[in-house]
């Protein structure tokens, strides 16, 4: 059986080792390509064209349930699987929006890492199960599921304005980059990227970069107490599944 390309988007450069290599052990899926941010999940995306998008929530720019519902919408037939620290009913459901089909909290271990991949390149839709199986938000669940299959649900996260180009330079913004740095990482040159921020600063009606990230940050596109952070990661994974 063919290997199943893997994108792996994860900021914990430990954890994501851990997870590519069980991936790799498993000789069921193949990793393409390895991103600690939402440009360069966003590059990654374009390049390889993955089956599957491995993607942390938290990431030091952009979140990873915005950078879903992008990647959904660009690459339909691409299943995300989200990674979280924690899960409860609000983050299932706006992962659901984003267009994820399945949800893992980082204490998995890698045989069920592995499971739920292979499921989910079955077809199955595991979050929208997961969610079901609440009774007290089932009604809501189906809705919006509905809604997700019918491709007619409401793009909420308000990226839609921005070209995938600005969204990986307000990523790099938020994280806190000169123009300089912005183009050295997308080549491009700084011209391009200040063409690029007078857009941005057009289309979300703020008047300079400092405004424009604090916007993402209120939109819920950033979170300002997420920077790139090495040093945590749970290792469980480097285990043999």
């Amino acid at each position: 059986m063919l290997a199943r390309s893997v994108l792996l988007v994860e900021d914990n450069i430990p954890y994501r080792d851990a997870v590519a290599r069980t991936l790799a052990r498993s000789g069921r899926f193949r990793v393409v390509g390895e991103a600690a941010t939402a440009y360069e999940a966003l590059q990654l995306a374009e390049r390889f064209r993955p089956r599957i998008v491995v993607l942390d929530v938290c990431l030091p720019g952009i979140t990873g349930l915005c950078i879903a519902r992008v990647l959904r919408h660009r690459y339909p037939g691409i299943a995300i699987v989200i990674l979280s620290m924690a899960a409860d009913d609000v983050r299932l459901l706006e992962a659901l929006r984003r267009g994820a089909t399945a949800y893992l909290t980082k204490d998995i271990d890698g045989a069920g890492l592995v499971e739920t991949l292979l499921r989910v390149t079955a077809g199955e839709h595991l979050l929208f199960h997961q969610l079901m199986a609440r009774p007290e938000i089932s009604l809501s669940i189906l809705s919006e599921f509905q809604s997700l299959v019918a491709g007619d649900g409401s793009d909420d996260d308000g990226l839609d304005p921005l070209s995938p180009r600005e969204i990986e330079v307000l990523d790099c913004l938020a994280i806190g980059w000169s123009n300089r740095r912005i183009g050295d990482a997308l080549f491009i040159t700084e011209r391009t990227v200040k063409n690029h921020i007078t857009a941005i600063l057009r289309k979300l009606d703020v008047h300079d970069r400092g405004q424009a990230i604090r916007a993402a940050e209120r939109f819920g596109w950033t979170s300002p107490d997420h920077r790139l952070d090495l040093r945590h990661a749970p290792l469980d994974l480097a285990t043999p599944a």
